[in-house]
């Protein structure tokens, strides 16, 4: 088939292209799709970014108490700022008495009795560490921030390891020395009741300083 040359002409010349509107619609099209995309990568990248803070707070609020079970005096101040990886981080620590729920108050007495160390002795440790001011965060505990809160019972006349305790015998002129001293002491006061059944006191025990 054959096409007559005035016919190819026609349709030559009515051939159109892009008006001036649709390319105007197209680039702004593609500057929303790109705003998109770019908007997501950021969002990723802050969420990625707030976590990996999140976990070195942590990091951060396991060390102290592993600090504070090693030697509650060598812990730093509340003060100042505590910076890791370049960050700059705050904490604080909260430390609450801890309540044992023998059951029957008659059978609480018959084991405070029997108890060579008072239970009483243990404490719940709280430490919250969290972004600081310096580094996008607050001076003070806000939530908003990225922040992580560690809880721990902790028994202070206990030791993490063997060496914990070698290193508070080595120097017994130091406070983490008489410290440990004055909790055993407390710990280990004579507790006074009659057994169940009985009509006498029994005499005090005393366990010598240890378990």
């Amino acid at each position: 088939m054959t096409v007559e040359p005035s016919n190819l002409r026609f349709r030559v010349a009515t051939r159109r292209g892009l008006t001036f509107l649709e390319v105007v619609l197209a680039a702004t099209l593609l500057a929303i799709l790109a705003s998109a995309v770019f908007g997501g990568f950021s969002a990723m990248i802050g969420a990625q970014e707030r976590q990996v803070r999140r976990l070195a707070c942590m990091e951060l609020a396991n060390r102290l108490i592993l600090q504070y079970l090693d030697d509650p005096t060598a812990m730093p101040t509340e003060a100042q700022p505590i910076r890791y990886a370049g960050v700059e981080y705050r904490w604080s620590m909260e430390r609450g008495a801890v309540q044992f729920d023998h059951g029957r108050p008659e059978a609480a007495a018959e084991r405070a009795a029997a108890a060579s160390l008072r239970l009483e002795r243990f404490v719940n440790l709280h430490i919250t560490v969290w972004v600081g001011a310096d580094s996008g965060g607050s001076d003070t505990f806000d939530p908003v921030n990225p922040h992580a809160s560690v809880s721990r019972l902790v028994d202070p006349i206990g030791t993490r390891n063997p060496d914990s305790l070698e290193n508070i015998f080595r120097n017994p002129g130091s406070a983490a020395y008489r410290n440990w001293w004055d909790e055993l002491n407390r710990a280990s006061s004579t507790v006074r009741t009659s057994p169940r059944g009985s009509g006498s006191t029994p005499p005090p025990r005393s366990n010598g300083g240890g378990r």
